[in-house]
């Protein structure tokens, strides 16, 4: 029996897009760091990270490529993650990088983002806003489409819709621009989806996997009235579950470890979408 709570997801479902875009790295899994990487200048962390370009001006405390073992902290969602920090000397010093999506975005469309934030002290023993842009250059920051103030010592979950300034390929992060001495944030578990409508896109084309990140239930959605499928794997692409529903599942995760799962939903043609979510 389809709840209250699923119609209303419906109706949400009928106007927005049902195909998502991925930001192609957005947990720094993918890299060739053996170790703990501080201070980078932005070539050493451009060879050690994929499809993310280091670009910032901070020649004293440049960017960090992290995990659990280098202490304070661990990622939220698997192993890596990243840190950015500001200095000031005789002018304002930052971090910053930049994200690859699989395709360029759709200037007007409305898109949301989701990510892993986390604030420590800086040397004035106050913290500094992360803020993020879209661009159409890996090197640059581009515009702003949000800013945020990272909780003390704390990942915290966020989430935030935009407007697409620009067709930009590229999601951009650093810290405020503010004349603070050592100040740092780390970031993690990048991922975008569209809300945007799509005449093109049918009804039955359309689908959603909520909440997300998730707790004790995961729910899928499929609007088509066949028989479908969904596939959920650890981050090292191991088969967790497999279940068949018709337009909408529930099932419990409470047995699932804390971290970033990966899913394939699958209907009678194959493939229909896939993309990441992550239990809290």
């Amino acid at each position: 029996m389809i709840n209250q709570n699923f119609l209303i997801l419906l109706t949400i479902l009928f106007i927005s897009k049902g195909y998502s875009q991925n930001i192609i790295n957005g947990d720094f899994e993918i890299n060739n760091a053996t170790d703990c990487h501080w201070n980078l200048t932005d070539s050493t962390y451009n060879s050690l990270m994929s499809n993310s370009w280091s670009f910032g001006n901070n020649t004293e405390s440049g960017i960090d490529i992290r995990k659990s073992v280098c202490g304070m902290l661990s990622s939220p969602s698997n192993i890596w993650f990243v840190s950015l920090s500001n200095n000031y000397t005789d002018s304002l010093q930052y971090d910053a990088l930049s994200l690859e999506l699989d395709t360029n975005l759709i200037t007007g469309n409305t898109y949301q983002i989701s990510y892993f934030e986390y604030a420590r002290f800086g040397g004035h023993n106050f913290n500094i806003s992360i803020e993020i842009g879209l661009s159409t250059d890996s090197l640059s920051f581009g515009e702003l489409i949000h800013s945020s103030l990272p909780n003390i010592h704390v990942w915290t979950h966020r989430t935030f819709n935009f407007i697409a300034p620009n067709n930009g390929k590229y999601v951009t992060v650093h810290n405020e621009s503010l004349d603070t001495v050592g100040a740092w944030n780390s970031v993690d578990a990048f991922q975008i989806i569209s809300l945007t409508v799509n005449n093109d896109i049918s009804k039955n084309q359309i689908f959603s996997i909520y909440p997300n990140p998730f707790e004790k239930e995961l729910n899928v959605a499929l609007i088509n009235n066949e028989v479908s499928e969904i596939i959920l794997y650890d981050i090292a692409s191991r088969k967790i579950m497999q279940r068949q529903f018709t337009n909408s599942d529930s099932f419990s995760t409470e047995q699932l470890a804390k971290g970033m799962y990966l899913y394939e939903i699958r209907d009678r043609n194959g493939l229909y979408t896939k993309g990441k979510v992550v239990k809290d």
